[in-house]
């Protein structure tokens, strides 16, 4: 991955598992900084400090999210309608056929994108 692109990748993760960007401090951060409601994770204040393409604690905490996710079928189909069981395949697929490091965070890139091209906006 690019720079570029490992800074947007850790931009959707953070994002799906509920950050988001706070300005309210300029004194201090006077960049604003990320925030999460989540006690385990640290994200630090901007997209260079995240790790979720190169440390499988930040990787754990968005697979679990995206596991538990897919395996709620009722909460999958009302957000994404029904035609999901393809693109369930085609994930699984793709975190069973690659287990190194890499090979998962691509597969959670893959769903990501997935994601947020996909999510119905209520």
């Amino acid at each position: 991955m690019t720079k570029k692109q490992i800074l947007e990748f850790n931009k959707k993760c953070a994002q799906f598992l509920g950050a988001y960007w706070c300005n309210d401090d300029l004194e201090a951060y006077p960049n604003g900084y990320w925030m999460i409601d989540d006690d385990d994770i640290d994200l630090g204040s901007n997209l260079e400090d995240m790790l979720f393409d190169c440390d499988w604690n930040w990787i754990m905490h968005v697979y679990i999210k995206i596991n538990n996710f897919i395996s709620s079928k009722s909460e999958t189909d009302y957000i994404f309608g029904k035609e999901t069981n393809e693109f369930h395949l085609k994930l699984w697929n793709a975190f069973e056929g690659d287990c190194t490091k890499e090979g998962v965070v691509e597969a959670i890139d893959y769903f990501l994108t997935w994601y947020y091209n996909n999510r119905k906006t209520n």
